[in-house]
């Protein structure tokens, strides 16, 4: 029968062991667990910053093409209007008063 006592407070002992070594693993697990969630979200707030900084870089490129197109539209417009200017100045030359 002593053995049998003996035998029985081992398992008792071996068993609390286990239940400690699987409280402990499951902490960790949570611990990971946790961990993982903040860096999801951390991913999608860097991937929703990232698109948004796209979109305006994109919107930066669309206004610098438009203002480019419109700064060369004004070049060729102050060059008619230079040549206008021009020609009706040799024109007003022509006449003596």
């Amino acid at each position: 029968m002593g053995i049998n006592v003996r035998k029985m407070n081992e398992i008792a002992d071996d068993t609390v062991a286990i239940e400690n070594s699987l409280n402990s693993i499951s902490t960790s697990v949570e611990t990971v667990h946790s961990q993982l969630i903040q860096i999801a979200d951390a991913t999608e707030e860097q991937t929703e910053t990232s698109n948004n900084t796209s979109a305006n870089i994109q919107t930066i490129s669309n206004a610098t093409r438009e203002t480019t197109a419109e700064t060369v539209n004004s070049l060729k417009i102050s060059q008619d209007i230079q040549n206008i200017a021009e020609s009706m100045y040799a024109r007003i030359r022509t006449f003596k008063l």
